[in-house]
């Protein structure tokens, strides 16, 4: 069974971009300030997301 390299952090990386984003998205509509932890949450997720792809590219 192939695995493809980097799915992993490519998942990981998008639930927590997801929770960043829906959070930040939530606490906006409430009319309050977002928190240091909801950007935090958003580039974690956008810099695991980022390692799975290059990752699993093709070289």
């Amino acid at each position: 069974m192939n695995r493809k390299k980097g799915a992993g952090k490519q998942f990981f990386g998008c639930v927590l971009l997801g929770l960043g984003l829906l959070n930040t998205l939530l606490t906006l509509k409430a009319g309050l300030s977002p928190d240091i932890f909801n950007y935090a949450l958003m580039i974690s997720g956008a810099v695991f997301l980022s390692a799975g792809i290059w990752q699993g590219r093709k070289t």
